[in-house]
């Protein structure tokens, strides 16, 4: 992929990251989490990593195209799904893109998560995406073995059709609000047709685009479905 990329690209253009180095903080005490770094020859890609001791399983989480710390539900179900499935044994990495709204890059910086705790000896890795960053997160599965899992919140469809190319033990689960006001039933009932087993479809009533409302059933679920998927 060349450097003037723009958000129709996905994986099926040529993209290319290396990254140089990697750079791990002081752990923030009050928020449970290891600030990091992947500096690379597109840029540096801010991460957020909740580490537990000698385990093999973890889970990146990636917000929409708004950038920065995003996470639906009230702003706060990354930080409380992080530190409780950390608590529980399980490592969490969330993603700060380079470039909000860039599809590709979005998609390398999320490639560059997975390759970071690859080299951590994560042999599952499950991943967590909310409208953009839920398409993002089922181009990366479909192109990545490692990958056991995808939660897809609210995902838009540009992006999502790569989820007929996932591998036979590769799961989804798809969760959309019926008062979604960007993304339509009949979008979702096609990607839903698309993904084979093992798959999982959640309509929430009166829950709109965030999943606000629904807070403490997507909470639930969700931990439950990376628990017994990832």
């Amino acid at each position: 992929m060349n450097d003037n990329a723009n958000n129709t690209n996905t994986l099926e253009d040529k993209i290319e990251m290396t990254i140089s180095d990697v750079e791990i903080g002081t752990v923030d005490l009050h928020e449970g989490y290891y600030p990091v770094v992947f500096h690379t020859n597109r840029g540096d890609v801010e991460c957020r990593y909740y580490a537990s001791a000698t385990v093999r399983r973890a889970v990146i989480f990636v917000g929409s195209e708004k950038g920065g710390w995003d996470t639906p539900v009230h702003d706060m179900l990354y930080p409380s799904l992080c530190n409780d499935l950390a608590r529980h044994g399980m490592n969490c990495l969330r993603v700060k893109y380079r470039e909000p709204g860039n599809f590709g890059e979005c998609i390398l910086d999320i490639l560059a998560a997975v390759s970071f705790l690859n080299y951590d000896n994560i042999g599952s890795i499950g991943l967590v995406g909310h409208s953009f960053g839920g398409a993002a997160a089922i181009q990366v599965a479909a192109a990545t073995p490692s990958i056991s899992t995808v939660v897809s919140l609210s995902p838009q469809m540009f992006g999502s059709h790569a989820v007929d190319h996932f591998r036979h033990n590769q799961s989804i689960l798809v969760m959309y609000g019926t008062d979604d006001m960007r993304q339509s039933v009949e979008s979702s009932s096609t990607l839903f047709r698309y993904a084979h087993d093992p798959k999982k479809i959640i309509y929430y009533k009166g829950a709109r685009h965030n999943l606000d409302e629904a807070a403490p059933e997507v909470f639930r679920t969700v931990k439950e479905w990376l628990y017994d998927k990832v």
